[in-house]
């Protein structure tokens, strides 16, 4: 880019701008994959952690011979730059799953970066300490301790009236209301589902959110009773309105049945949230847990409904296995499907 000779302040801040729009148009292009990252780029724009040298990207396969560049950790992104080739790839951080150092040997040590998307990479880094530390930032940048800390709030707003309240920013700019309406909840006339503040605080359940919606024929009472039946507290509450049919989906967690325990009010909220849909008087409960995991969950003095005791109730085990058995089963299917070479 040609720039023009200066003569006065004004014409050095217009170089300033003309730069600044310049390296923000190479770094544009760069993740777009249209033009290869320079060095300053990092420096400049990306917010730069670590970067390690000589690094090689192993071929998981073996069919292809390694690719020397250098690893660049950002407060956005970790970058894999190739030496001899234009080839880059690009990894945002909440992208990363899990990180994994192997054992020194004589070539290096074996880094694995495993991402929540499913591509895998591994690295050879010939230093044992500059691996160790790179474990210590991307699991940094990965699982961060704190959200202000996630590059969406660190990027902080320039407006002084919205950093004065940084804290609240994030809560304030999800509106429940606006949210409801945008389903269709309150729209019609008959208003069979209604906005709750009786989690205000989150005194009942503190892992669900403070308002919550709940069919319109139910009292605070109901709703307490329910609670106290739910693992957790976790009562029935709507999580989807589908407003042409008024189908709804509503998710709860396992009741305290034990083998014969029930709870009146619990069998109410359900009732009503049957009700709020006039086209059928059907209630499908769906148990994603396979069957005998919740005939010994009945053992602890939990377990799941007994049918008899709801108003037609069609209940239905989905037979999901627990988390590390399908952690597992997908780590295997990803190690026999994935074709390396497309990464």
């Amino acid at each position: 880019m040609s720039l023009p000779m200066v003569s006065s302040p004004t014409d050095e801040f217009e170089i300033a701008r003309l730069l600044l729009i310049d390296g923000f148009k190479r770094l544009y292009e760069t993740i777009m994959g249209h033009e290869s990252l320079r060095d300053d780029d990092l420096i400049l724009y990306c917010g730069l952690l670590q970067t390690v040298n000589k690094v090689q990207l192993i071929d998981r396969l073996g069919s292809e011979p390694n690719i020397v560049g250098s690893i660049h950790v950002t407060t956005s992104h970790v970058i894999f730059k190739a030496e001899d080739s234009a080839k880059e790839i690009w990894v945002p951080n909440g992208l990363i799953g899990t990180v994994e150092k192997g054992m020194l040997s004589v070539l290096g040590t074996p880094l694995t970066v495993k991402c929540k998307h499913f591509l895998t990479l591994t690295f050879l880094i010939t230093r044992d300490k500059e691996c160790q530390d790179l474990v210590e930032t991307l699991n940094k940048c990965g699982k961060p301790v704190n959200i202000t800390d996630v590059f969406a709030f660190e990027n902080k707003e320039r407006n002084d009236d919205i950093r004065l309240n940084a804290e609240k920013r994030g809560w304030d700019r999800f509106d429940w209301a606006v949210e409801f309406a945008r389903q269709g909840i309150g729209t019609a006339d008959d208003r069979k589902w209604k906005i709750t503040d009786f989690n205000t605080g989150y005194k009942y359940c503190d892992t669900y959110p403070e308002c919550l919606c709940v069919p319109s024929a139910t009292t605070t009472q109901t709703l307490i009773g329910s609670c106290k039946f739910r693992s957790r507290a976790r009562l029935p509450v709507l999580t989807y309105f589908h407003r042409p049919n008024a189908a709804s989906i509503s998710r709860c967690a396992q009741p305290l049945t034990g083998f014969s325990a029930r709870c009146v009010e619990d069998e109410m909220l359900m009732d009503a949230i049957a009700k709020t849909n006039p086209s059928s008087s059907t209630l499908y409960l769906i148990d994603t847990r396979p069957k005998m995991n919740a005939m010994v969950n009945k053992m602890q003095g939990k377990g799941f409904e007994n049918v008899r005791n709801y108003t037609n109730l069609r209940f239905h085990f989905f037979d999901i296995d627990n988390i590390h058995i399908m952690r597992s089963s997908l780590s295997k299917l990803l190690e026999g499907v994935i074709d390396q070479k497309r990464f």
